[in-house]
């Protein structure tokens, strides 16, 4: 899913393919239903060497990668992933038996969705657990069925020019040089800065910068993480749906259409990619068992928003620790690892819950009043101001990591942009 895992150092491999198998038996034992309390010790015992494989795949130092910064973070996203999801196949679905299950989408004959019975035969079990490990927002192999936990747009999706094989390849051949030019230009314009040495200066590279240049730089983070996502996803379910082995229906776009978001709570709910909904959902399952019974829905609400952000900034975190120190220079001779609590990143993160309960609290009813057209306009006029003004500080985090470096970091290889502009035409 992720580019920079085109970019796997080999020595990695075993480590990954041991945590991935661990987990595939993990959920394969999930859908028998005799021995309950030996196969969930079993699930327990299994998760410890398979977690340290997943540790091992991206934090071991004796791997041989590439100048690429990216690809630490690809890395530590596939292991932090397969780790959540052990966690969550393994101890926390001890506490309610929760098991994914699959629904069929609806259609003309079955307007309701109908939710289909775990399997029970050997191949029904091994195609249950193989889509349920590969699936990571919902999404099925088989056209007819999402899984449970998939965000509402993932059922109802109906692709475009998906009447054959060949008008789909044309319109994501269209899609994939529309994304590449929007990488092009988005690249050559945040590495018009020396972030280099603003890094060593600075803990705050954007926030130095003047307050229109702040704003701008946060819509360039914005838009350019998107594109590191939808520029492989795109390749990979062109490559799936025109070998067959998908169709169009099973691969909706991984973000829906989240400039469009008429309020904050749309953008993060609804719009935003959803890669880790089901995982930070059931990790916070402990969390919200501590809340009393008699808390309110409200209550409830604002602490699943809470603890969602909580895991999120820990996840970066977590994440920004692989990086390995920037390169010396001569304002910095002797550059350090990055410490684990990154304000930046703990700034952003932990804004967002108060974004959302300011939203719920003052502007919902403040303009419920309003006509249809004004309410959408103000809500989306304090959501997009919010997002702006604090992803300032996930851009100083951003830069301040070296990911936006000239000589490191090159999400494209052709460009089209520094060929016309300066002749450089291979980057």
């Amino acid at each position: 899913m992720f580019l920079p895992s085109v970019n796997i150092p080999f020595q990695a491999y075993p480590s990954f393919i041991a945590g991935a198998n661990i987990l595939f038996a993990c959920i394969y034992s999930t859908t028998i239903r005799t021995h309950p309390r030996l196969l969930a010790f079993l699930r327990m015992t299994l998760s410890i060497p398979g977690t340290w494989a997943f540790i091992r795949f991206a934090w071991y130092n004796g791997y041989v990668r590439d100048h690429s910064r990216g690809t630490y973070l690809g890395m530590a996203t596939m292991s932090l992933y397969g780790m959540m999801k052990l966690l969550e196949v393994c101890w926390i679905r001890e506490l309610d038996d929760e098991r994914p299950r699959w629904v069929l989408k609806p259609n003309a004959q079955e307007p309701e969705k109908v939710v289909l019975p775990i399997p029970t035969d050997v191949r029904g079990r091994l195609a249950y657990t193989f889509d349920y490990l590969s699936t990571i927002r919902g999404c099925s192999w088989f056209p007819d069925r999402v899984w449970d936990f998939a965000p509402p747009y993932a059922s109802t999706y109906s692709p475009p020019n998906s009447s054959s094989r060949l008008a789909f390849l044309q319109h994501q051949l269209i899609s994939l040089s529309i994304q590449a030019l929007l990488m092009d230009v988005f690249d050559v314009f945040v590495k018009s800065i020396d972030w280099a040495h603003l890094a060593h200066t600075t803990p705050t590279p954007v926030t130095s910068l003047p307050l229109h240049l702040q704003i701008t730089f946060s819509l360039a983070v914005l838009i350019t993480t998107m594109l590191y996502l939808t520029l492989p996803y795109t390749v990979m379910t062109t490559i799936f749906v025109v070998s067959g082995a998908a169709t169009a229906s099973s691969c909706p776009p991984m973000f829906d259409s989240p400039f469009e978001s008429a309020s904050l709570r749309d953008f993060w709910s609804f719009r935003w990619h959803h890669i880790f909904r089901r995982t930070f959902g059931r990790m916070g399952k402990p969390f919200l068992l501590l809340l009393p019974s008699s808390a309110s829905p409200k209550t409830r609400r604002i602490a699943r928003l809470a603890v969602t952000f909580f895991l999120s900034t820990t996840l970066h975190l977590l994440l920004l620790t692989t990086l390995p120190p920037l390169p010396p220079s001569s304002t910095n001779p002797n550059p350090q690892p990055f410490p684990f609590l990154d304000w930046n990143t703990i700034k952003f993160f932990l804004t967002q819950p108060l974004g959302l309960t300011l939203e719920s609290v003052f502007i919902f009813p403040l303009t419920e009043g309003l006509s249809p057209r004004l309410k959408t306009t103000f809500r989306r006029a304090f959501a997009w101001s919010w997002l702006l003004f604090t992803g300032r500080y996930w851009s100083d985090s951003w830069t301040a990591k070296g990911l936006f470096n000239a000589d490191s970091e090159r999400p494209i290889i052709f460009s089209l942009v520094r060929g016309v502009l300066r002749g450089n035409w291979i980057i």
